[in-house]
Parts: C-alpha cells; sequence; structure tokens
C-alpha cells in the first residue's frame, strides 16, 4: 500500500510493514529500485540468519541471494510481480539475449557450484537455498565454499 510522502520528501513511500512485522523481524528502511522508501525484512530466510549469527560472510551472503534470485528468474519459485519491470525479476541480471534465460542461467550457476565443491555439494547448496534450511555445522565449510566460488565466477 502506497503512503502519500511526509514532510519534504518527494520519495513516495511503500508499505513499511505492521506492528507484529516489527516486533518478530528485524525491519531496515531502504531505498527501492524505483527511488521509494521501503522496509526490508533482515532476518527472514536462514541466510539471513546465518549473516546476523556470524556463521557466512556478507560476500557469501550475497551469493546465496544471487542463487535464489537464479531460481526466481528460472521459474522456480513464484514471487508478486512488479508491474515496472516484467522482463525479470534479477538486481544482478546481464543484457537480454538468447543465452541468459533463467533455465540456462540456472544450469550455468550448478554447473559453476558443481567446478567448486563436487556435484552431491553442488545439489545440497542448491536444496539448503530454495528450500531455505538451516546448514548443519559439518557442511558448513562447503556450503562456505561453495558461495565463495559463486561469488568469484559470478558476481565479481
Amino acid at each position: 500500500m502506497k503512503q502519500t510522502p511526509t514532510g519534504i520528501s518527494d520519495k513516495p513511500i511503500n508499505d513499511v510493514g505492521n506492528e507484529a512485522t516489527h516486533q518478530h523481524h528485524n525491519v531496515t528502511l531502504e531505498q527501492g529500485e524505483d527511488g521509494s522508501i521501503r522496509a526490508r525484512i533482515t532476518d527472514q530466510l536462514n541466510i539471513d540468519r546465518m549473516l546476523k549469527a556470524g556463521r557466512i560472510t556478507t560476500t557469501e551472503h550475497r551469493a546465496a541471494e544471487f542463487l535464489l534470485e537464479v531460481f526466481v528468474d528460472a521459474g522456480a519459485f513464484v514471487k508478486s510481480l512488479n508491474p515496472a519491470d516484467t522482463t525479470g525479476s534479477s538486481k544482478y541480471k546481464k543484457p537480454p539475449s538468447m543465452m541468459t534465460s533463467g533455465l540456462m542461467r540456472l544450469r550455468d550457476v550448478a554447473h559453476c557450484l558443481e567446478e567448486g565443491v563436487g556435484e552431491d555439494d553442488a545439489v545440497s547448496i542448491c536444496m539448503i537455498i530454495a528450500k531455505d534450511l538451516d546448514v548443519h555445522e559439518n557442511f558448513i565449510d562447503n556450503f562456505r565454499k561453495g558461495l565463495q566460488h559463486l561469488d568469484e565466477s559470478h558476481l565479481r
């Protein structure tokens, strides 16, 4: 729900969450892609809580968010539509071409993870991100290694 700007700001304000959201989650205000101000829940996913607890770095968290966006772009999840952007949901997207469709990007990212940690661990990382699972302590090193490899290969 859009709210009328207050004060001297010309920026539109999106819904900043209700009281229950603020009580149960850490919420920060940030500028959206369209210049509006919006609330962002910073502890909603396990990767967010892992970052907050110091189990993963900000670089690894960014790679995990990238992987989640690749899943979204491949059609694995349904996200609410942004009418201003009907060409895809990823903030990491490249210029459109036949070789950057969501499924092809997912294939490439899966191969990248496999190169970094092997097939079994790549599948585990994808399942952890896709299902929002917690990472067991005996797997955290390989989880982090896979995300670091993804960051080095696709985000730098």
